[in-house]
C-alpha cells in the first residue's frame, strides 16, 4: 500500500511543479495562486513524510510551507487570514524545529532568499 501512496505523492508533486512553473510564468513570482500551490505541494510532502518517517521529506514540506507564507505575506499582507494560517503551520513543533535548526526566524524571512529571486 505504501508504494501506491508514494507513487501518488510523486505524481502530485510533478503536477504541482508544472502548475508552479506556469503560475510563475504567467502571473509572476508573487501571486495568490502561487502561495496556494506551494502550500498544497507542502501538504503532499508532509503526507509522504508521515508515511515514511523521512526527516528530509519533512524538510521539503517546510521549504514549501515557507514559500507559501512568504508569497502570501507579500501579496495579501501579514494580517490576511491565509498568511496567518501559513505562519501558524510554520510555528507547529515539527516546522519550528526546522526553522531553529536552520537559524531562521519565520517572521523575518526575506522573500528574495526564500523564493530564489535574489
Amino acid at each position: 500500500m505504501i508504494d501506491v501512496c508514494l507513487l501518488y505523492a510523486y505524481t502530485l508533486r510533478q503536477i504541482y511543479d508544472e502548475a508552479i512553473k506556469l503560475s510563475r510564468e504567467r502571473q509572476g513570482p508573487l501571486n495568490p495562486t502561487l502561495s496556494r500551490l506551494y502550500f498544497n505541494k507542502a501538504i503532499v510532502y508532509e503526507d509522504e513524510a508521515m508515511q515514511t518517517s523521512d526527516t528530509n521529506t519533512y524538510g521539503l514540506a517546510y521549504d514549501h510551507y515557507k514559500k507559501a507564507f512568504v508569497v502570501s505575506r507579500e501579496v495579501l499582507g501579514i494580517e490576511h487570514s491565509k498568511t496567518l494560517k501559513f505562519r501558524d503551520v510554520l510555528r507547529q513543533p515539527t516546522y519550528a524545529w526546522f526553522a531553529g535548526r536552520r537559524h531562521e526566524n519565520i517572521d523575518s524571512l526575506v522573500s528574495e532568499e526564500v523564493l530564489g529571486t535574489a
